[in-house]
C-alpha cells in the first residue's frame, strides 16, 4: 500500500530508503520504491500498525509518543506502543 497526500500528490517515504529506527519519513514524489510501500496490519483494538515494506520489524512511529502539532513521524522498531498505532477516518 502507498499513502499519497491528496493535496501534494506526494507519497510517505522513508528518508534515504534506510529502515533504521529514528529515521524520519517525509513526502516525496512517487517513485515506486519500497521506501514508499507500507503494510497496514489491523490490531485487536481497532487501530492499525503501519509496517515498512523495507523491513518487517520497522513501523511508523510518533517520536516520543507526543501528540501535538509538528511532532515528527519516524520509523522505529516495532515495540507495540500507542505511538505506533493509527486509526483511519473518512474526510468530506
Amino acid at each position: 500500500m502507498k499513502f499519497v497526500n491528496v493535496k501534494s500528490g506526494k507519497s510517505i517515504d522513508v528518508a534515504d530508503g534506510i529502515p533504521k529506527k529514528w529515521n524520519n519519513v517525509f513526502q516525496y514524489a512517487s517513485n515506486g520504491t519500497y521506501a514508499q510501500k507500507w503494510v497496514v496490519v489491523p490490531q485487536a483494538n481497532g487501530s492499525h500498525k503501519i509496517v515498512s515494506a523495507l523491513f518487517p520489524n520497522i513501523v511508523l512511529d510518533i517520536r516520543g509518543g507526543t501528540i501535538r502539532n509538528a511532532t515528527t513521524v519516524q520509523v522505529f522498531t516495532d515495540n507495540d506502543t500507542a505511538a505506533q498505532r493509527f486509526t483511519f477516518a473518512k474526510t468530506a
